[in-house]
């Protein structure tokens, strides 16, 4: 049977302007240690990582989950979690 995961990379924006912010170290130092979060290449990057799932309503689950712990760690670091791989605004 096949297996499906998923990895996803969060952009860490300011809530109210969405300029990329500088936190993933912070984010990533006081994270668990289960590796569902963990540090990308950019400092305003974070990753997260799905468990093997066989069936898509699971996988849909966990990836909500990973949303709302990615964007819960992000907050306290004041910032936010957005499903992107780059900013959309201009540099």
């Amino acid at each position: 049977m096949r297996t499906v995961g998923i990895e996803e990379e969060y952009l860490l924006v300011d809530g109210d302007t969405g300029v990329p912010l500088p936190v993933g170290p912070v984010i990533c130092a006081s994270a668990p240690a289960d590796g569902q979060l963990t540090a990308e290449f950019k400092q305003e990057q974070i990753e997260s990582g799905t468990r093997v799932h066989l069936a898509l309503d699971t996988l849909a689950a966990d990836l909500i989950a990973c949303r709302a712990l990615a964007d819960s760690a992000a907050s306290a670091a004041g910032a936010r979690a957005a499903a992107l791989a780059t900013s959309p605004l201009p540099c």
